[in-house]
C-alpha cells in the first residue's frame, strides 16, 4: 500500500492529527510513505517528481477550517486532483476547527469543501475535531464583549474558545487512530 499525508496546519493542531496518522501507517508494518508534509511542499513536490498523489493508494489530506471551509493551502492541493489522469483509491480528509464539537458543522465544513473537489473526486470518509485557537481569537472575542457586555454570541464564542484549549487532546486522537485503522484495514 502507497500512501501521501499531505497537511496544512496554521497553530500546529492539524499537523498533530498528521504526525498520528504517519505513526498509524508506519505501525501497520507495511506500505510506502510516497510524501509527508505540508501542502505547499506537496505541490512543489508533485510538480517535481510526478503527482505524488496519483501513485497513492491511499491519499489523506488535513486541513484547518477557515470560515467554514479547509483553508486556502489544502483547497489549492485538492484542486490540483482534478488535473490528475487518475484519482487515487481512497481520498481521506482530515481537519480541526476551532468552533468543532459539533457533528452538524463537521458535516457542513465537508460539504464546502466537496463543493470545490472536482467532480471526479469523492471523499471515502473524513475526520474532524476541535482544535485550539490563537489567542488573538479570544481577544477579538473580548473586544466584541466589551462593545456590546450583553452579547451572548460574544460570551458563547469566549466559552468555546477555552474549551477548545484542550484539543486536539488524547481522545481526539485515540479517535483519530481508531478511524485511520479502521480504514486501512488494521482494526
Amino acid at each position: 500500500m502507497k500512501y501521501t499525508i499531505v497537511y496544512s496546519s496554521r497553530t500546529g493542531n492539524t499537523k498533530m492529527l498528521a504526525d498520528q496518522a504517519l505513526a498509524v501507517f508506519r505501525n501497520t508494518g507495511e506500505g510506502e510513505c510516497l510524501f509527508y508534509g505540508d501542502a505547499a511542499a506537496a505541490l512543489q513536490e508533485g510538480q517535481k517528481r510526478g503527482e505524488i498523489a496519483e501513485r497513492a493508494d491511499i491519499l489523506c489530506v488535513g486541513f484547518w477550517t477557515d470560515k467554514g471551509n479547509a483553508d486556502a493551502d489544502a483547497l489549492a492541493f485538492l484542486k490540483t486532483l482534478g488535473e490528475m489522469v487518475s484519482v487515487p483509491g481512497k481520498l481521506i480528509l482530515f481537519g480541526t476547527a476551532g468552533f468543532g464539537s459539533d457533528q452538524s458543522y463537521y458535516d457542513r465544513v465537508i460539504g464546502n469543501i466537496a463543493q470545490v473537489l472536482p467532480k471526479a473526486v469523492n471523499p471515502a470518509a473524513y475526520f474532524m475535531c476541535q482544535g485550539r485557537m490563537a489567542s488573538t481569537v479570544l481577544e477579538r472575542y473580548q473586544a466584541m464583549l466589551e462593545a456590546d457586555p450583553g452579547d451572548g454570541r460574544a460570551s458563547r464564542m469566549i466559552e468555546n474558545y477555552h474549551a477548545a484549549l484542550s484539543h486536539p487532546g488524547q481522545e481526539d486522537f485515540t479517535a483519530f487512530k481508531q478511524f485511520l485503522e479502521k480504514i486501512i484495514g488494521t482494526k
